[in-house]
């Protein structure tokens, strides 16, 4: 028994110079993992299940307790779940749609197309304090760009407000945090586009299909599996947004943009309660891990 054990070991820690390299080279990245990812969720993980009455004081486990007051007892949650779901269903779906149809304008090309190309990147890549800065600007009802404009034409009589009303105020953040994304989407899907073989479309148009018979059968398969990785990582970033919602109504007004992400802000930094934020996150994580099961579950079918 002891020289089985001896034995794996030897073949644990044998390694030839060119495997000592590849740990060498990579441990680097794994600390940082570690660091970054690992211990932070270590940490969160620890805070959900166990309860410190003071600073410096031991730790005493309490299990599922705060889970079930979150669950059971919280008037917050379901309404932040219900709206963090509606507000990642709806930037998916305007950003993919919107992205696809900036991917087919740009595929073919004309005068200053590459210009275009170049520039309608802009959006994605201007810092998200600047951008949300200057929409709170332009969306201000009594000062702002947008409104003005339409009484000047005669549009619009008396102020919308459209960051302060519950009809309003989330397709607007919908609307602008399309307007971020979609770009990143239409050269995304745009890099595929252009690798689909011209012969393709040509043999299309000689047997008589049509644009929408070519986009059926020839482009949409051809892209369907780019757009299942990417909507698990637009899914995830969006589900989890937390800058651009604080910045511009920082969850109000009356909590009307509180989701998930600016819930466990709220608990954790306003009200203290680091327990009841740690579970919330928890919560938060079970449920970005089940989308990404079910996109992985879809990858696999493509």
């Amino acid at each position: 028994m002891l020289g089985l054990t001896t034995l794996r070991r030897n073949r644990v820690w044998r390694l030839t110079e060119r495997q000592r390299l590849g740990c060498l080279l990579v441990a680097p990245i794994v600390l940082w993992l570690v660091l970054v990812l690992f211990y932070p969720l270590g940490y969160v993980i620890t805070l959900s299940l166990f309860k410190q009455e003071t600073a410096g004081a031991p730790l005493s486990f309490v299990g599922l307790e705060f889970f079930k007051n979150l669950l059971l007892h919280d008037k917050s949650l379901w309404p932040a779940i219900h709206l963090s779901l509606n507000w990642t269903v709806g930037n998916i779906v305007v950003q993919f749609i919107a992205g696809i149809a900036l991917a087919l304008f740009l595929q073919r090309p004309f005068p200053g197309s590459k210009l275009v190309r170049l520039w309608v990147i802009v959006p994605w890549i201007t810092p998200v304090v600047v951008s949300s800065l200057v929409w709170r600007w332009m969306l201000n009802p009594t000062s702002g760009v947008i409104e003005a404009v339409l009484r000047d034409a005669g549009l619009l009589t008396g102020y919308i407000n459209l960051l302060g009303k519950l009809q309003t105020i989330m397709p607007t953040l919908v609307g602008l945090q399309s307007w971020r994304y979609t770009p990143f989407v239409g050269v995304v899907v745009l890099g595929r586009l252009l690798a689909i073989p011209d012969e393709l479309y040509e043999a299309a148009k000689v047997d008589g299909a049509s644009a929408v018979q070519r986009f059926i059968y020839i482009t949409f398969p051809s892209i369907r599996g780019l757009l299942v990785t990417l909507s698990m990582l637009a899914t995830i970033w969006t589900f989890t947004t937390f800058d651009f919602i604080y910045l511009m109504t920082g969850g109000g007004p009356v909590d009307l943009t509180t989701t998930m992400p600016l819930l466990v802000y709220k608990r954790a930094f306003r009200g203290l309660e680091m327990n009841q934020a740690a579970a919330l996150s928890v919560v938060m994580f079970i449920i970005a891990v089940l989308f990404i099961m079910v996109y992985t579950r879809a990858g696999e079918k493509e």
